[in-house]
């Protein structure tokens, strides 16, 4: 009787695992540059050249690593960090998204009374928010009446005294006051200055002179008015 045994081959093979994780901004744009990790896993064993079963064994599970996500200014993520991820030869690529959004930053617009060196009292501050690197807009209300007034400029800063940092504009509704910043600790200041509108006065008062006329070493002949 001939007997027989199968014969067999080696067999090998990989397979490769991703972790691709991607930090954007809320609308889309990069935040930072995507965090890639890979692990590959190997199988080894031996194939029945006659069945064509397979006698093989795949390596041991692995894990990815946590990821802090990295800190940018005046914005925050929606994760602040990605968790350990254990992965198998079975497993699909892994692909994350952290968005981030921008803080709320908060700026105030004053209004300074120049000729009498203080704040103009019916004027209230007013003060808007808004995400870091959007635009700063204030709307005066129509009781803010500065029809006596002459407009200055708009400065920089919370000190009435401090003029160099002036804004471009020629009327307060013209003034553009830039972004708001990405400072989570101070807030934007602005104050509009302002100055009295003076106006000449012109006031008119008759003088009149009284002459009392006599004749010539006689009584009072007459009386004469003359206005200037």
């Amino acid at each position: 009787m001939l007997h027989f045994k199968h014969e067999t081959e080696p067999i090998s093979d990989t397979k490769e695992v991703t972790e691709t994780i991607h930090y954007l901004y809320e609308d889309n744009p990069p935040a930072a540059n995507d965090v890639k990790h890979s692990v590959t896993f190997t199988k080894t064993g031996t194939k029945d050249l006659v069945t064509g079963k397979e006698n093989s064994k795949w390596s041991a599970v692995q894990t990815f690593p946590e990821v802090v996500s990295p800190v940018i200014p005046s914005y925050t993520p929606t994760q602040s960090k990605i968790a350990p991820i254990s992965v198998d030869h079975t497993s699909n690529d892994i692909d994350k998204t952290v968005i981030y959004t921008a803080n709320k930053q908060q700026a105030t617009l004053r209004f300074y009374d120049d000729s009498s060196k203080k704040f103009i009292d019916f004027a209230k501050d007013l003060t808007v928010t808004g995400s870091s690197n959007s635009p700063i807009l204030f709307t005066i209300p129509k009781s803010y009446d500065f029809s006596n007034y002459n407009f200055v400029a708009v400065n920089k800063g919370d000190n009435p005294t401090q003029t160099t940092d002036s804004l471009s504009g020629t009327t307060l509704n013209d003034v553009t006051y830039g972004k708001f910043d990405t400072d989570n600790t101070t807030d934007q200041y602005f104050i509009a200055h302002f100055t009295h509108k003076i106006s000449p006065v012109n006031e008119n008062k008759p003088i009149s002179e009284k002459a009392v006329l006599y004749a010539e070493n006689g009584p009072r002949k007459d009386n004469i008015f003359k206005t200037f």
